[in-house]
Formats: structure tokens, sequence, C-alpha cells
């Protein structure tokens, strides 16, 4: 599934290549059914997938790095539409509440997940948490 987003990021970046990041993830949260000349129907998070193997700690590392550009791009996009609705003007309480609106991203691999959450700081900054790493129980008895 392609997302809103990643189509507006491919749009709008003339340096990007087809292959790069935020095309082949999973979104969540959102319904991509309304028309498209509408700005509704935005993500808020997404889930990503790693691969199969135990060991993967390379491609956890550059998925976890995609994942948290995306999320970036995903909360600028609203926030650029959320302009363009209201014509360039924004009323203060949404201003305000632009820092408020957390993006959270769920990376998996074999039987590790990984949460990422992106917030937006202010003046077009992001910052980034690893809110926690750990693997899902494969026996009855594991700790």
């Amino acid at each position: 599934m392609v997302s809103r987003t990643s189509r507006d990021r491919r749009a709008n970046n003339t340096n990007t290549p087809d292959h790069s990041g935020g095309y082949h993830l999973d979104w969540m949260f959102t319904k991509h059914d309304l028309a498209n000349d509408l700005p509704w129907g935005r993500e808020f998070s997404l889930c990503g997938r790693a691969g199969s193997k135990a060991e993967n700690d390379r491609k956890i590392t550059s998925n976890a790095l995609r994942i948290q550009k995306t999320l970036r791009d995903m909360h600028w996009s609203l926030i650029e539409d959320i302009a363009t609705t209201g014509r360039g003007m924004v009323s203060k309480p949404v201003l305000n509440s632009f820092v408020k609106l957390l993006m959270p991203g769920f990376l998996s691999s074999y039987f590790f997940i990984r949460i990422i959450l992106v917030v937006y700081v202010g003046a077009g900054f992001y910052a980034s948490v690893g809110l926690q790493d750990f693997d899902i129980p494969m026996k009855y008895d594991h700790p």
C-alpha cells in the first residue's frame, strides 16, 4: 500500500529515487476511500517490517531511520494540508495543537518489536524517541 504522504513526498521531491523509503510500509489509523481532493484520510502512525531473520540488526536500524523520516513527513504533510484548507490561515489553538500530535511507529523483525515516537518540537524541528525494544516470548516459560 502506498500512503498519501508518500505520494505527496514523491511528487514534491525531485531528487527522491523511486525506491526511497516510505512507499512500502503498512499504514494504520486511516481512511483511504475518501476523495483524492480532500485533505482527510491522513495517517497518524505506521508499522514497518524488517524481515524474518533472528539477527537482523542492520536492517532494523535502517528501517527505523526510514520510519522516523516517514513519520516526520506524515506530520508535516498534515500541517501543510490544514494550512491549505484554511487558505494559509491557521488559528492559534490549531497551531498550538501541532506540537501535541504524537506520531508513533512500530517496527517488527522476527519476534522483535521496536516502538518509535516522533514529536514536532516547533520551528520545523522534530525529535524522535525509541520508546521500547522488546522480544515477543516464543515459549510459555520465557521471561
